[in-house]
């Protein structure tokens, strides 16, 4: 069995070299544009190029994150930073839009690409699909079960699973809460995290609330699998990802630091557990109550935590009191001088950094569990008599991480030959388990007048490799006897050959993918109207109007023999469809068959912003595309015109003009987790009452489920813009919760404002 890549997060240079030097194989990173971490520090041209040689010379693989939606009007931009990437010897792309996964291919077939999480691939068929068309790597999504991943392992294609970090609460690539109420896109790198913040659970039709225990309704625990390491390294995944490009330094090197021991010891068939001082140590870092995750099936609380969604830390103390303007405390962990703490009050979390600690009237730079100390606090702060103490920041064990992350962690082996003939130049070969080089001297070896160079003196000059991450395993010299060559040349020698060495590593051994012949697309006269419902009776409706209908509820399809079907937006096995009229949902359903006669249109989960992506779609066959929820009009209208130009053709693309828009897709559930057991499975809650959240704006959302049981957070009110870019061949209308009398107001808003292309 193969060792499994350990992956690293990296949002500065600090985090990466902590990264490295605590045992990465691999880092992420991102680039000033276009990552999914937009306000992490992020990597200019320059400190790219600084990681990628930092990381290859010590055997260690560099990907950029290239994971957000790229519009029409950025196309040339993008395309200028992959040119960048390529020749900076990046050795692969996390991309997320379909449109740039294209352009990368058809421009650089050697540049080997990622599929992100954000590109939102959770079945087999997916995975497949993207391997035929040049992926090298899926990165598949959070919510996928070991049991699946097992299988999907056995495909030809590298497998990569996120084991540790903050989790998203909706399928990434499918969360549009913090865009579409918040104005910051999560699918351009500037999510708000609107997950992480209180809401109260209503009854949604009478904004009744619902008494039950916690806030935080949307707030995931962080991922943590040292507990199941034996499951996963049995499944075969090729990658162990890391989350945390907006974590500190320390944070990523301790992580790093225990998944490679836990890794190596069960490769080389040591026993080893995690204790409980690492696992405390993990704590202290950063957590917001640990979760084995969708991978082991976490349901309910066990995977979210309702109370708080920031640091837990670990207990450090209780208050006792003031003296003053001193806060008295009861330790039960050490504190130090340095340390950050947190007070948890009934009503607000109050942290601060620990500057002046007093025992017994004395001032002292640490205290011992146990003891009861007085810390000096602003007068603002909040506590009261009993209220917890949190330890958040642990100096001595952030100075201590740091400390070590400056070691390396496995010195690149060198074989040396230095060989030094009288009359001739000297040459030192030098080889790694890769390359071999040599340099040779400009001085000529000369026999010695006076004092000859000794083989000792050669042994160390050519040893003094300083902060290189190289060590020699063998060191041979073959020189005549009574040489004489300067220390300088030798010095020159060295210095020369450590360069060559690193230039051999820094570059990348690229292997160039097979194109894929792309298929032309069938075009299909699609324009008008076309309508979505989850109900039977919008579909009573829209079928009486003699208007076009999709679903993906199995009661109206069939009761609607006439009726198109829908995908789901998340499947582990994607539906097999017989329909005249399909509207695809994700990637993994378009590697079916199109039968003769068929109809297939994308729905906007695909997230479409650009001409490119509207060209990958169309090479799989299908007819018309509905545009990303996220694009404005004037970018629609620049996708159509940016197709037109360049392939000679108008594209089937539509707009989404009425609905309620999906601002999350769940496999968690928030009612049933608020009011019964958390299994969530066919509990029926939602069947038999309207839920909603509302955030401490008074923003309500409505939640609702599709077929498959996950759930769906929409708008409350509907969606309306029956305006459209010119070039859009069709209108989608989106019915999910409306009664009767409510879709026929929207039919007959259809009819009144007629379809338009012009």
């Amino acid at each position: 069995m193969k060792k499994p890549e350990l992956l690293a997060p990296a949002g500065s240079m600090e985090a990466l070299k902590a990264a490295v030097n605590n045992g990465a194989d691999a880092v992420y990173l991102g680039g000033s544009r276009f990552g999914a971490r937009a306000y992490a520090q992020n990597f200019d041209e320059r400190a790219m190029v600084e990681a990628v040689r930092f990381c290859h010379i010590r055997g260690v693989r560099v990907y950029v994150t290239f994971n957000t939606l790229v519009y029409e009007d950025e196309l040339a931009e993008a395309m200028k930073m992959v040119d960048f990437y390529y020749h900076a010897q990046v050795d692969a792309l996390i991309i997320q839009d379909l449109g740039l996964f294209e352009m990368v291919r058809q421009t650089y077939p050697d540049f080997e690409l990622h599929c992100s999480t954000q590109m939102h691939i959770h079945n087999l068929e997916g995975i497949r699909l993207m391997k035929k068309w040049g992926a090298s790597r899926v990165v598949v999504a959070r919510e996928t079960p070991l049991e699946l991943i097992r299988d999907w392992t056995k495909e030809e294609i590298e497998i990569e699973v996120f084991v540790y970090g903050a989790l998203c609460i909706s399928y990434s690539g499918q969360c549009l809460l913090s865009s579409l109420n918040g104005g910051r896109s999560g699918n351009r790198g500037e999510c708000a995290q609107p997950c992480r913040m209180k809401y109260q659970l209503q009854k949604g039709n009478s904004y009744e609330p619902i008494q039950a225990t916690g806030e935080y309704w949307l707030s995931p625990r962080d991922l943590y699998t040292l507990d199941h390491l034996e499951a996963l390294l049995e499944a075969g995944i090729s990658s162990f990802k890391i989350e945390g490009r907006m974590k500190r330094p320390e944070y990523v090197g301790e992580v790093v630091h225990l998944y490679r021991k836990a890794i190596d010891a069960w490769f080389e068939k040591r026993s080893w557990k995690l204790g409980s001082e690492e696992k405390e140590s993990l704590m202290k870092l950063f957590h917001r109550g640990f979760t084995s995750g969708h991978l082991f099936h976490a349901v309910g609380s066990s995977l979210m935590n309702s109370s708080r969604p920031n640091h837990q830390g670990i207990l450090l103390g209780e208050v006792m009191g003031r003296n003053q303007q001193r806060l008295v405390l009861k330790l039960s962990h050490d504190l130090h001088q340095g340390d950050g703490i947190r007070i948890l009050s009934k009503n607000q979390d109050s942290g601060l950094t620990v500057h002046r600690i007093l025992k017994d009237g004395k001032l002292v730079n640490q205290a011992k569990a146990s003891e009861t100390v007085e810390l000096e606090t602003s007068k603002s702060l909040v506590y009261r008599p009993h209220d917890l103490v949190v330890l958040t920041t642990d100096r001595n064990q952030c100075e201590s991480i740091l400390k070590r992350s400056e070691k390396i962690f496995r010195p690149i082996l060198l074989q040396g030959r230095f060989e030094a003939r009288i009359g001739q130049p000297a040459v030192f070969f030098l080889s790694d388990e890769m390359h071999e080089i040599e340099v040779s001297s400009v001085e000529i070896v000369s026999l010695a007048k006076k004092a000859p160079l000794q083989q000792d003196q050669i042994r160390k000059q050519l040893n003094k490799l300083g902060d290189t991450p190289y060590q020699y395993q063998s060191l041979e010299l073959n020189c005549d006897s009574s040489i004489f060559l300067s220390l300088r040349s030798l010095n020159e020698l060295r210095r020369q050959a450590v360069e060559k060495i690193n230039e051999a590593r820094i570059a990348v051994n690229r292997k160039i993918i097979p194109l894929f012949e792309w298929p032309k697309s069938i075009k299909q006269d699609i324009q008008g109207d076309w309508f979505d419902a989850d109900r039977i009776e919008q579909a009573e409706a829209v079928i009486h109007s003699k208007q076009p209908l999709f679903s993906c509820f199995p009661d109206v399809l069939n009761r609607f023999s006439e009726a198109g079907q829908k995908g789901l937006r998340a499947e582990e096995k994607t539906s097999s469809f017989q329909s005249r009229f399909i509207l695809h949902s994700q990637l993994g359903s378009l590697l079916q068959p199109k039968e003769k006669g068929q109809i297939w249109l994308a729905d906007t989960g695909f997230n479409v912003t650009n001409s490119y992506a509207l060209h990958f779609l169309a090479a799989l066959q299908v007819d018309g595309v509905v545009a990303s929820l996220e694009a404005s009009d004037s970018q629609i209208e620049a996708m159509i015109q940016g197709y037109q130009k360049r392939y000679g053709a108008m594209p089937c693309v539509g707009k989404r003009v009425y609905g309620r828009r999906e601002l999350m897709i769940m496999k968690h559930c928030v009612v049933n987790t608020a009011l019964s057991d958390g299994n969530r499975v066919q509990c029926r809650l939602c069947q038999n009452e309207r839920y909603a959240l509302k955030n401490e704006k008074g923003d309500r959302f409505l939640l609702g489920r599709d077929p498959q049981c996950h759930s769906i957070l929409f708008e409350e009110k509907p969606f309306i813009s029956m305006a459209c870019p010119k070039g859009i061949s069709f209108r989608m209308f989106r019915f999910t919760l409306e009664d009767r009398q409510e879709t026929e107001k929207v039919l007959q808003m259809a009819l009144e404002i007629p379809f338009s292309n012009a």
